[in-house]
């Protein structure tokens, strides 16, 4: 009875096939879902059967296979849900064989020695790749700039959009051999050119004594790549842990100005108050905090506050705080002063005594 059931249904889809090989295109592409769906009804039958009694009733239909497409139809599946969710899954695996791509590249040490010394120590693999990564960081630094350059300035989504792909140390690399390499030119700031010198990029040369480090020179224009440079370098520090001079340079900013500033200058005029440097507070953490407040605990009035329509973090004192102690010299407290030697005072009249003239 499957075997008949499994025939009949074949026979009609192969009528129906010929019926369709004779429409227009556009009639065909009309029922293509359709004529899918019909031949995944009969591939079914190939994988289940069904009892004698069901392939009697459905034996007797005169149109089956056009019944059972109809039936498929009308029912409430989840088809459509399968279908959404083949999509996201082949798009998470995509992003994730990407992520995994951009993270082989961000994480790819740079190869700190000559292709001589390579070649001499079977590391020509470890050179090639960084070197390639070196010449792509420099393209995408030329691309990044050419992109992002408008209204005579220069969007810091230049560097983040690179160093996102190679990292920080990379795109250093890559511009501080670009000033290395044109450290005649008087276009990048004597700044980037001292900071330049302190990286250590190797000497390449190939057989022809020519310099292979050329290759990953930044081509564009030097003014725009010497900007480019300052923004990296800033964008870089920002990411660097706090050290204790940074942290007594912002206590001496601020001791400076309220030693130097005698007037209120808060809204309600109680307060004398500084903003802490953002770039400061994009660094530190709490411990940060509580040390920069205690670099300043010679001003008993000390708070560190934010203020209603203005942005950042302010350091005040109020108006009546006596600034006479120099910074880094801490006010004496209340036993110091009771450790110190009594000051004689006044003679104690004799009772019933004359008083002097």
């Amino acid at each position: 009875m499957n075997k008949a059931l499994y025939e009949k249904l074949f026979s009609e889809q192969e009528k129906y096939r010929a019926w369709l090989l004779e429409q227009p295109p556009a009639e065909i592409l009309s029922h293509a879902y359709e004529y899918t769906v019909r031949e995944d009804i009969i591939l079914s039958l190939e994988y289940h059967d069904v009892d004698d009694e069901q392939a009697r009733v459905l034996l007797a239909q005169e149109n089956l296979l056009g019944e059972l497409f109809d039936a498929f139809e009308h029912r409430e599946t989840n088809y459509m849900d399968v279908v959404s969710s083949t999509v996201y899954d082949l798009a998470n695996i995509l992003l994730s064989e990407e992520e995994r791509e951009k993270n082989k590249l961000r994480d790819l040490p740079i190869y700190l020695h000559s292709g001589e010394y390579a070649r001499e120590n079977g590391e020509l693999d470890k050179y090639r790749e960084s070197r390639a990564a070196n010449i792509g960081c420099r393209d995408a630094i030329q691309e990044a700039i050419k992109n992002h350059y408008h209204d005579n300035r220069l969007d810091s989504a230049a560097v983040s959009e690179v160093v996102d792909k190679y990292n920080f140390h990379r795109v250093l690399y890559v511009l501080a051999n670009t000033v290395r390499q044109k450290d005649w030119d008087g276009r990048f700031s004597q700044s980037n050119k001292d900071w330049a010198a302190t990286m250590y990029i190797p000497e390449d040369r190939d057989g022809f004594n020519g310099d292979r480090n050329t290759a990953f020179c930044v081509e564009a224009h030097p003014t725009l790549v010497n900007g480019y440079i300052d923004m990296a370098r800033d964008q870089f520090l920002l990411t660097q842990p706090l050290t204790g001079k940074d942290i007594q340079a912002e206590a001496e900013r601020i001791n400076a100005f309220f030693e130097k500033n005698g007037e209120p200058n808060s809204p309600n005029k109680t307060h004398i108050m500084i903003e802490i440097s953002p770039k400061f507070l994009q660094r530190a953490g709490s411990k940060d905090i509580e040390a920069l407040e205690g670099s300043l605990s010679c001003f008993e009035t000390l708070s560190f506050s934010t203020l209603k329509d203005r942005k950042g973090i302010f350091a005040m004192i109020s108006k009546d705080q006596i600034r006479e102690w120099p910074y880094g010299v801490k006010k004496p407290s209340a036993l110091d002063k009771l450790k110190q030697p009594a000051k004689p005072g006044p003679k104690a009249e004799k009772k019933g005594a004359e008083p002097e003239r």
